[in-house]
């Protein structure tokens, strides 16, 4: 009776695996160069600051902790589970920065402090550019997970209209125009996907560890380094 729970058990490791290598299985053209390096945003969400101290100042301290939380979790998921190639942090607010080349003290390491020679340069083209959250602008007011849970004045100030789309990782090229995701690499996130030197329980509690969900505003994170990695690698290989 082994026999065929045995084989069972096979089957269902190797469409396991079939899955993951149609997922990532897409290899770019012969001759595709890969980017030098990544850079990944950190989202400050100013403007949704500033609609909260102006309406709700109550609320601001609880909205820029899980700002806080997020973009802790982004900076450590990234600067440990992305090797492809070299990857530098920005403040969103440094956005027309990145375009206009002026880096200096703009471009920051996994301790948050200006990087020091980096791989690009002002000018340089060969680099992609990644955030967690909606293909759509931040808006500039906040929205409740709860309707009415912050009071209808706020609410009707303008929902947030990114709560209609599923969050995931957004990757751009160096001019912020999001990358095609039938010809370039996918950025699926995949839970089967794990570092090798750990057991599947001991990546469930880091997974878990790097995941946030606020419980008040659509501000969450879901790790997605490692699962972009292995894209790149088996787009460019």
């Amino acid at each position: 009776m082994r026999t065929p729970f045995f084989l069972v058990f096979v089957v269902l490791l190797l469409c396991e695996h079939s899955a993951v290598a149609q997922m990532f299985g897409r290899r770019g053209p012969k001759g595709t160069p890969p980017p030098k390096a990544l850079l990944v945003t950190i989202l400050t969400r100013q403007k949704q600051r500033e609609h909260l101290k102006a309406y709700r100042p109550d609320l601001l301290r609880e909205f820029e902790r899980d700002v806080k939380e997020v973009a802790k979790r982004t900076v450590k998921d990234f600067s440990e589970n992305f090797r492809y190639c070299p990857v530098y942090f920005f403040a969103d607010s440094n956005a027309n920065k990145i375009v206009s080349g002026e880096w200096d003290g703009v471009l920051l390491d996994s301790a948050l402090r200006p990087a020091a020679n980096p791989v690009i340069r002002p000018g340089d083209k060969d680099f992609f550019i990644a955030h967690y959250g909606s293909p759509i602008p931040q808006p500039d007011s906040v929205k409740s997970r709860t309707p009415g849970d912050m009071g209808s004045e706020v609410e009707d100030y303008g929902d947030d209209p990114s709560a209609l789309f599923r969050e995931k990782l957004i990757v751009t090229d160096a001019d912020f125009k999001i990358l095609s995701v039938r010809r370039g690499p996918r950025t699926n996130y995949v839970r089967s996907l794990r570092p090798s030197g750990m057991s599947h329980a001991e990546y469930r509690v880091y997974r878990r560890a790097l995941t946030y969900n606020s419980k008040r505003w659509y501000v969450d994170y879901m790790p997605t380094a490692y699962s972009y990695d292995a894209s790149l690698r088996k787009f460019y290989r």
